[in-house]
């Protein structure tokens, strides 16, 4: 018989077989896992286990929305031994979406088009309203606007003022940034961004995805030895992997191709290909999208935190058709823009920023731009248009394309 392992040893052995689990987004077996008896009691595997339950939760809205409503009940079932409340709530939650989505095309729950989706989804509802009204002590005062408390039913939602407040606080931080032959990106200007659900409306970078209203957060860093830098901090109780290997609580600075995984269906690749330069661009992977964008700029202050386009290696920005690298960098509220040829903007006359009027001067517009702003480099050929690109505010509403003029220091 094989001697049996020390509770310490065992209890270590279980909470990161949890938190494999909880990351490959097999939340169940995670939870299984959690009811050993050497976790009984353990402090360290209680954060984790909320992690796990509201991942249960978050499975089954998506059963709702897949039309499992069965098996979203089945998943709600498997919490309230562990959260009663939590799951009183999620099923409020839940109800209501799917009452909502018999009666709007454009709710997120996919409408049940068969005779018998139609039956079930309708027994399933009579038995959450039943169940809704055992727990009344956990319902939501309806709001001011008589929609049933609605988008505050999220954990950790805002109130619909709360939301607009963020959204203009985001959009003074943010912008869009449209480049030629590679795509559209975020920009964020601030040191320090937060990333997570977009229906919370609580993060600086909200992603639709399996996330907690605020998942994890990034920080620029300076350091007299190694420079600019940047690192991340997981949100209590979440997990977050770099490489595979998951951190510390304590967060973990971030390096030149490092793939960071947030969450089961949420990773990024980050990229800082100038080490002496503080800006750095994630590369958000399998198919996210945050604000409709697949990269972020981190766009750090002043010359350090210069971003380069430019068709060769080590540029933040590649692209073939540049032939001179173009240079980007933040004084005040201002973006400067340096390149050796020809710079202009839409209803501008060419203007010429030669290298020894780089710095004093160079083409500058507002930042963040309150209308689009498009710029285009050199005149183009047979081959094709100039090489261009475009600024324009977060919120979408781009608004009328008009010139903005340069301004000199």
């Amino acid at each position: 018989m094989s001697p049996q392992l020390p509770s310490f040893l065992r209890r270590r052995l279980r909470l990161s077989e949890a938190r494999r689990l909880l990351l490959a987004g097999e939340a169940e077996q995670a939870l299984a896992c959690l009811q050993d008896d050497s976790l009984r009691g353990a402090s360290e595997a209680e954060p984790l286990l909320e992690r796990v339950l509201d991942a249960i939760c978050r499975q089954a809205a998506q059963r709702v929305e897949d039309g499992e409503f069965e098996e979203s009940e089945r998943l709600l079932t498997v919490v309230a031994p562990h959260d009663l409340p939590r799951a009183r709530a999620w099923r409020k939650r839940l109800a209501n979406e799917a009452q909502g989505s018999q009666v709007s095309h454009t709710s997120g729950i996919r409408r049940a088009r068969e005779p018998g989706m139609i039956h079930a989804m309708q027994n399933l509802l009579g038995e959450l309203r039943a169940k809704r009204a055992a727990s009344s002590t956990f319902e939501t005062p309806e709001g001011e606007d008589g929609s049933g408390g609605g988008f505050n039913e999220f954990p950790g939602a805002l109130d619909s003022g709360e939301i607009r407040t963020r959204s203009r606080e985001r959009g003074e931080r943010t912008f869009l940034f449209a480049v030629d032959d590679i795509g559209e990106f975020l920009v964020a200007l601030s040191a320090e961004v937060s990333l997570g659900h977009a229906h919370s409306a609580q993060a600086d970078l909200p992603i639709l995805a399996d996330l907690d209203p605020i998942q994890a957060t990034l920080m620029r860093t300076e350091s007299f030895h190694s420079g600019p830098g940047w690192r991340i901090e997981a949100s209590r109780g979440q997990n977050i992997a770099i490489g595979g290997e998951l951190i510390d609580g304590g967060g973990a600075s971030l390096t030149d191709g490092d793939v960071v995984q947030v969450s089961p269906n949420v990773a990024f690749l980050f990229r800082r290909p100038e080490a002496a330069s503080g800006s750095a661009v994630l590369e958000l992977l399998h198919g996210v999208e945050c604000c409709g964008a697949s990269r972020i700029l981190l766009f750090a202050p002043s010359r350090a935190g210069r971003v380069r386009i430019g068709n060769r290696g080590g540029r933040h920005l590649v692209a073939r058709r540049v032939d001179e690298d173009i240079i980007l960098w933040l004084d005040g509220e201002d973006l400067v823009v340096e390149t050796k040829g020809e710079l202009s903007t839409l209803g501008l006359e060419p203007e010429v920023v030669a290298p020894s009027e780089a710095g004093p001067g160079g083409l500058r517009v507002p930042c963040p731009p309150q209308v689009r702003v498009q710029f285009s480099v050199g005149k183009g050929d047979k081959d094709g248009p100039p090489f261009g690109f475009a600024l324009r505010p977060w919120s979408g509403k781009e608004g009328r394309a008009r010139t903005v003029t340069p301004r000199n220091p």
